[in-house]
């Protein structure tokens, strides 16, 4: 069992301490090296380009689901784009099952996984990650991707912004991991 999966023997119910929603576990979304469903090497950070009070007073679940909503309705695609979101509280929910590829990057989705922060509206590609994002967003994305890392051979983290020519998510993710 992977160092993910092994928390939520732990917890009895709603979000385990990670912050992850209990029926991601439950529904195959995590799986320990050597025992993955899909090649997975790579993570790109994105930006969900609202407004800092955006949905205030409603759920995770609930945003999560009005981008779920974007994505398919409005853009014609399966499902949302990214694997996770994390919410401006830190709360980190799944979206598209890490099972399936995710559609975040056209190019590099194939082997990777896609994570968006909520908020980021009016940001540009040069901003710190504060002036967009939250203190809890910082360490609910940092304990993240530690937690992918031991589940996955992952050799990179990039940006949107690394890979086309837009500003999401907002900040440089090389420099946020390692300044």
């Amino acid at each position: 069992m992977g160092v993910i999966a092994a928390r939520l023997e732990y917890i009895a119910g709603g979000l385990n301490q990670c912050g992850y929603w209990r029926h991601d576990w439950h529904s195959g979304s995590f799986h320990g090296k050597g025992n993955q469903v899909r090649h997975i090497d790579s993570i790109g950070i994105h930006c969900s380009a609202t407004r800092a009070n955006w949905m205030k007073g409603h759920s995770t679940k609930d945003k999560v689901a009005e981008i779920r909503r974007w994505h398919t309705e409005e853009r014609g695609w399966s499902d949302i784009g990214y694997t996770y979101v994390i919410d401006r509280d830190g709360t980190v929910a799944a979206g598209r099952p890490i099972s399936r590829t995710p559609a975040h990057a056209k190019g590099h989705n194939k082997g990777s996984i896609g994570i968006c922060l909520l908020g980021g509206h009016g940001g540009v590609a040069g901003d710190s990650f504060l002036e967009n994002f939250t203190p809890e967003q910082d360490k609910a994305l940092r304990r993240l991707l530690d937690d992918l890392k031991g589940e996955y051979d992952i050799t990179s983290v990039w940006g949107h912004n690394e890979v086309s020519s837009k500003a999401c998510p907002c900040f440089q993710v090389e420099h946020w991991l390692h300044g």
